[in-house]
């Protein structure tokens, strides 16, 4: 499925997986930040109401169509990434018991989690448990390290996992090793998501703070010269459509980088 070329129904579905649901209020709110500011600054600059609705559906089509499940898309990632952490924390925990059965360890860790992952998880132990073939087991491993194989420490964990379901014998010290590193990466993300927002406060401040410089240099003169000279004139038209589709792409650009959460390529 395209991210960027999902309906609301498949964005609702996703957002299903893990237990939230994608209501019109949740929808409204994230788009009218969005559409509040396209009509201050259509309304500024070009004081016709037929074109501010134009400017309106453009913007209002484009946070639906793409950033909309761009945000859907990110918030399903990160709260798989921090059940799959939560699943590691537990299984550590759980083989550090002298003894421990592997297969009981899943489950009660399966217990903890939530969401898609914790369905991913029965159906592991479910083939583990009822399956006598070797290759079904280890497809079964493999079937879930092939989901989440951008997670290259949860995948080295699951190997470390299915090892010892078919040795019976490990190190505690290599699981933890696992657990370290993932809890790592899981903190490094959650920095880099705090400093992306701080940044994306920053440039709508900017956005702010041109908006009320621009109005204050256009209503110099007072309001019916700058209409008349500028926001009717064809050439007043032509620079705030520039100026507008600029900010525009200033802002498509940043929003491309700000749904990569993947931390590992930084």
């Amino acid at each position: 499925m395209a991210k960027n070329k999902m309906t609301i129904v498949q964005m609702n579905a996703v957002e299903e997986l893990y237990g939230y649901n994608l209501t019109k209020q949740k929808v409204a709110r994230f788009m009218l930040s969005y559409e509040i500011g396209t009509l201050a600054f259509t309304v500024l600059l070009y004081e016709r109401w037929w074109i501010t609705l134009i400017w309106m559906v453009l913007v209002g089509l484009y946070v639906y169509k793409s950033l909309l499940p761009k945000q859907v898309m990110a918030n399903y990632k990160r709260r798989a990434l921090t059940e799959r952490n939560r699943f590691i924390n537990m299984v550590t925990q759980g083989m550090a018991t002298k003894n421990a059965n592997i297969i009981a360890v899943l489950r009660r860790a399966k217990e903890k989690v939530k969401g898609e992952f914790a369905d991913d998880l029965s159906i592991l132990i479910a083939t583990l448990v009822s399956e006598d073939n070797y290759e079904a087991k280890h497809q079964a491993f493999k079937n879930l390290s092939d989901k989440y194989k951008e997670d290259i420490y949860f995948v080295l964990f699951l190997e470390q996992i299915e090892t010892v379901y078919h040795e019976d014998q490990y190190h505690i010290e290599t699981f933890q090793t696992f657990k370290d590193s993932h809890n790592r990466l899981l903190m490094k993300q959650k920095t880099f998501i705090r400093k992306k927002k701080e940044v994306q406060t920053s440039m709508m401040s900017m956005l702010g703070l041109s908006f009320v410089m621009l109005a204050i240099m256009l209503m110099s003169n007072g309001i019916d010269k700058y209409i008349s000279i500028y926001a009717h004139a064809l050439g007043g038209t032509i620079t705030s459509t520039i100026y507008l589709l600029v900010i525009g792409f200033i802002i498509h650009s940043f929003y491309k980088k700000y749904y990569d959460d993947e931390v590992t390529r930084f």
